[in-house]
């Protein structure tokens, strides 16, 4: 994901989570305010329990 992902999902009051595994880092995501990092598609899964 990168930080227009974010930014649109928080402009909607969605909830959001930030995929490591594409093309922004951590530090971007966070930065545009994402409520969740998920490192590995496998992090889904905690997050969405």
């Amino acid at each position: 994901d990168r930080r227009m992902d974010i930014a649109g999902a928080r402009h909607h009051n969605m909830r959001n989570i930030g995929v490591l595994w594409g093309f922004g880092g951590a530090q971007e995501l966070q930065a545009a305010g994402a409520q969740h990092l998920a490192a590995a598609p496998e992090d889904l899964l905690t997050v969405l329990a």
